[in-house]
């Protein structure tokens, strides 16, 4: 479910997104379950390409989380130098937790905290079969734009994989929009802490793959590290069922109690 808390008046029609410097719930480290909140940010408006070519204020916005993403596949190089790089126990702890914020300052080591993506990378994660309405992608990297595609399915081995049946839904910023950013209270350098997170609420439930692909480092300071990737499922079927006929139930002996003298 997604709570918005004073708004700058906008108009938004199909899927939205929004970035935040800033998130005062989860508290540190968080796994899901949990409520996110993000403070301070943007809503950005995307052309038909799906780049970001104006953003506008907003206040406040939470977001049920119920589980991370697990990885499926990459393509290209991606934490180059680390022990285990692409194990895919490896990868899930790394974007399985929002952990790199208040504990982590400049200079310290995070590799283990982080996904680093080597230039052009990307990584697979599958969605829970049930489908998701949001999804949360946790950037530690400065203001890195990335792309972000829907896919209905993947093939190759890891290391290779590439996605099959993909749209876009995110392909980074215009540098109007990165001006406006950066005049804000987001950088282009990396703070050490979490530097932005990325919000993506759904019109419609996603099912398949999303690919997250680095695209661009602005600052020249460090490519898109990844540390969160989670998302908010759709319930399943059986859940309204359920609620249906729990429902039914109530009314039910609410008419007969009212019945009996």
């Amino acid at each position: 479910m997604l709570v918005l808390a004073g708004l700058t008046a906008v108009a938004v029609f199909g899927d939205s997104v929004y970035i935040f410097p800033e998130f005062t719930a989860p508290g540190h480290p968080a796994s899901p379950t949990f409520t996110y909140t993000g403070s301070g940010g943007y809503l950005l408006t995307l052309d038909g390409s799906k780049m970001a070519t104006s953003a506008s204020l907003v206040g406040s916005i939470s977001q049920f989380i119920t589980q991370a993403l697990v990885y499926a596949g990459h393509n290209g190089i991606i934490n180059s130098g680390e022990s285990s790089a692409t194990s895919p126990s490896r990868i899930n702890s790394e974007v399985g937790t929002m952990d790199d914020a208040v504990f982590v300052a400049d200079g310290i080591p995070d590799e283990d905290l982080n996904i680093d993506y080597g230039a052009g990378a990307s990584v697979f994660f599958s969605i829970p079969s049930q489908g998701v309405s949001a999804l949360l992608i946790a950037e530690d990297g400065g203001l890195d734009p990335f792309r972000l595609r829907h896919c209905t399915g993947i093939s190759g081995s890891p290391g290779s994989t590439t996605g099959v049946g993909c749209t876009d839904l995110f392909y980074g910023w215009s540098n109007t929009v990165q001006n406006t950013l950066v005049t804000g209270s987001l950088g282009l350098e990396d703070t050490g802490e979490i530097d932005q997170q990325f919000l993506f609420v759904f019109n419609s439930a996603k099912n398949g793959y999303f690919e997250i692909r680095e695209i661009g480092d602005p600052g020249n300071n460090s490519k898109l590290e990844v540390d969160f990737v989670g998302v908010h499922t759709v319930p399943e079927p059986g859940y309204y069922a359920l609620l249906t006929a729990g429902l039914a139930g109530v009314l039910l002996l609410r008419r007969f109690g009212a019945r009996r003298p």
